[in-house]
């Protein structure tokens, strides 16, 4: 699916709303915002998915999609590959609960679980969507009731530091 088809079913979904654009995402000089996150923020400012269901999310607005490192341990570890990570989504299960996509060159636009206790730690980070496209079109399949890669029909993708 594109971009422009999942914003039509999330806005048709019941307990989700697409924000109206508000504007690009800002990243560091040596990173690169993946094509289809510049087309999401190109066409909306950030979206609820199922606000109403325990494991719903918001796929933030671009003003913050920041640097996951500093948002969620408060400091920068430029020699990390977590280094190019940046909040992406937050789910509602938990105020920690944090999805990071990749804005470095080796993985760009994969997806990791970046809760609290996982974030930045090798071979607990797993990949829950090989891109943000593929990451909105799991969510709209889990429909809130699950995290979707916690869902044995999930296809494993390894881990953020693989």
């Amino acid at each position: 699916m594109d971009i422009a088809t999942l914003l039509r079913a999330i806005g048709s979904r019941a307990g989700c709303r697409v924000f109206p654009v508000s504007g690009p995402v800002r990243v560091e000089p040596h990173h690169t915002v993946p094509r289809d996150v510049a087309d999401f923020y190109a066409a909306c400012g950030g979206a609820e998915l199922f606000a109403d269901q325990f494991f719903g999310a918001l796929i933030l607005p671009p003003e913050q999609v920041v640097k996951a490192n500093l948002a969620i341990v408060g400091e920068e570890f430029p020699d990390d590959p977590s280094d190019a990570w940046y909040l992406i989504a937050k789910t509602n299960d938990s105020a920690s609960s944090a999805i990071s996509a990749d804005f470095g060159d080796v993985h760009n636009g994969r997806c990791y679980d970046s809760y609290w206790d996982r974030h930045g730690v090798a071979g607990s980070m797993d990949v829950v969507a090989s891109s943000f496209t593929d990451l909105l079109e799991w969510m709209l399949r889990a429909e809130g009731r699950a995290l979707h890669w916690t869902d044995p029909s999930f296809p494993a993708l390894g881990d953020a530091y693989d």
